[in-house]
């Protein structure tokens, strides 16, 4: 089912890819959709209304006060169900990785409104385990992504060298077919 979907995705892509040679001012848009498969064309349009709704419409709602953030949180739940759900990006890991700054922003704003209603008035321990649980928060994604170029980096350079290992190999082999023949036709000539 995945091959079919594959296919799918790349018929999609390559009819997306003709119309755009066609009209011009929708290849001018392309920024605006080109990360998304085709059929998630709109996908930027619901990410610019969330984000909008995250800041620019929270004020509006009792400001300062714990409902604000629990709004939010509530907001960012959603949010992050039609990500997971959706999958709206040509690469799996751009869908993994906004799901997983969704949840960045879900911990975030937990810890906002642990503070709000005061629950880190604890131990200095306690506060601190906090902090350091916030400021890791914080770095995830771009922890990530490093991993993941790091990984990608690695995989580059194991696959370069297989290739040339693979070649070595092939001129290896060839010797020894080459002195196989060799050693058959010497042992021909010894019997012969």
């Amino acid at each position: 089912m995945e091959m079919s979907e594959d296919r799918a995705l790349k018929s999609a892509l390559e009819e997306r890819e003709a119309n755009e040679e066609e009209h011009a001012t929708l290849k001018a848009l392309s920024f605006l959709y080109g990360s998304y498969e085709p059929k998630y064309w709109w996908f930027e349009v619901f990410e610019t209304l969330r984000k909008l709704a995250l800041t620019g419409f929270l004020v509006f709602l009792a400001p300062g006060t714990a409902a604000q953030v629990l709004f939010s949180l509530v907001m960012c739940i959603n949010a992050m169900r039609v990500y997971s759900v959706k999958k709206p990006f040509i690469e799996d890991f751009n869908d993994r990785f906004s799901e997983i700054a969704q949840w960045q922003l879900f911990y975030t704003l937990l810890a906002a409104l642990a503070m709000k209603v005061n629950l880190d008035n604890e131990n200095l321990q306690d506060k601190g385990y906090f902090d350091l649980l916030l400021t890791l928060l914080q770095f995830m994604p771009a922890l990530l992504l490093t991993i993941k170029k790091l990984l990608e980096a690695r995989e580059s350079t194991t696959s370069r060298k297989v290739g040339v290992s693979t070649r070595e190999d092939r001129s290896l082999s060839k010797e020894a077919v080459v002195r196989g023949v060799d050693v058959v036709s010497k042992h021909e000539k010894r019997k012969g």
